[in-house]
């Protein structure tokens, strides 16, 4: 079972889970639409197993199975 750990709200955050090669699980509400590693972050988006996820529209959460 995966669980969710902690919401990923600031650029060190999102930083630091993308150096460690955290999972990080990509949420609209309460909806899981994406997992993965993170590749590449900026401004309004990050990239996740070569998908775009803007940041004003989802959250972003450290998982661990």
């Amino acid at each position: 079972m995966t669980k969710l750990y902690k919401p990923l709200t600031t650029d060190i955050e999102l930083y630091t889970a993308a150096i460690e090669k955290r999972i990080v699980g990509v949420f609209i509400g309460k909806e899981r639409i994406g997992r993965g590693i993170m590749s590449e972050i900026t401004e309004v988006s990050v990239k996740i197993e070569g998908e775009r996820f803007m940041r004003a529209n989802c959250s972003f959460w450290i998982e661990e199975d």
